[in-house]
């Protein structure tokens, strides 16, 4: 009789997820010394789009529209129309990079100088969340019925699910400031509750709104705290979860072979860095995915 040998116990793997549709570029650290002089919120948005690079939601969209987008036409754009992402589909050739990590691009530095120019009309006497739309009307009308009027009417034309945020009043200088203020302050504090706990809720330049390439290039500024994600060590850490991401969802490695990979040796200590790297970048993907942005704590 024929011995049949004894089954072998196999060890479950993780599934192997559709690999990405696109190659995700190298990512290069910048160094320490680099990493000092840097905008780090600009830092912050090169994250949320490595997470939605990642997203299954935006490997989708590339699917069915990467194909009909036209590098010359930012309306052809999904991915900037969707996410309001700076260079949309561009980030698949590091644009994303030089602009908010490296932040060497050169369409920034024309960006930041021509913002330099504007500032002095555009902002100049006023406080955060007030704009004097009588000085945009008369210095740039046609930026007035562009960037800020069309928005309010046709939000869709303009990229947005909704108007955006802004109130629009007409005070009357002759009134004392003390009679304007008491006046507008019950209807202030009534616009105001559904922006009191929601971070989400000041995302975006509160009027003008426009997503295009390169106008609408200013990331979120929280105006109390620091971004979650800053310095050498934070950066440096989070490139390395998300190499860690990557090798668990395109090779279907262990998070051992992954610490031995990222870090050099598995270890207790390099296997939990592995496996917390997987869930920490899996949390951030979804909140880019969700628009709560800047995400919550992560831990």
């Amino acid at each position: 009789m024929t011995r049949v040998p004894p089954r072998k116990t196999s060890v479950s793997k993780p599934s192997n997820p559709t690999p990405y549709p696109y190659t995700i570029p190298q990512v290069i650290c910048p160094d320490a010394a680099t990493v000092k002089k840097l905008d780090p919120w600009f830092v912050l948005e090169f994250f949320r789009i490595e997470a939605l690079l990642r997203s299954k939601t935006v490997m989708n969209l590339h699917r069915t529209t990467f194909h009909s987008w036209n590098i010359k036409d930012n309306n052809t754009d999904t991915f900037m129309a969707a996410y309001k992402v700076v260079g949309g589909w561009r980030a698949l050739d590091r644009e994303h990079q030089t602009f908010f990590l490296h932040q060497n691009h050169p369409e920034l530095r024309q960006m930041e100088e021509e913002a330099a120019e504007d500032e002095a009309w555009y902002q100049s006497g006023i406080a955060p969340g007030i704009l004097n739309l009588r000085e945009v009307i008369r210095h740039q009308y046609e930026h007035f019925q562009w960037n800020i009027l069309g928005p309010l009417r046709k939000p869709k034309d303009h990229g947005l699910e909704r108007p955006p945020r802004a109130l629009w009043v007409a005070l009357d200088p002759a009134r004392s400031p003390s009679a304007l203020l008491k006046g507008l302050r019950p209807f202030l504090e009534q616009a105001h509750k559904p922006y009191k706990r929601a971070q989400g809720g000041l995302a975006d330049p509160f009027l003008e709104v426009s997503w295009g390439w390169p106008t609408h290039w200013e990331p979120y500024r929280h105006p109390r705290k620091p971004p979650p994600i800053y310095g050498f060590k934070g950066i440096k850490t989070w490139l390395d979860y998300f190499r860690c991401y990557d090798l668990r969802v395109t090779q279907a490695l262990s998070f051992g072979q992954i610490a031995q990979r990222v870090y050099g040796k598995n270890t207790p200590q390099t296997y939990e860095r592995a496996e917390q790297g997987c869930k920490r970048v899996r949390q951030l993907i979804k909140y880019a995915e969700q628009k709560q942005w800047p995400p919550p704590p992560i831990r």
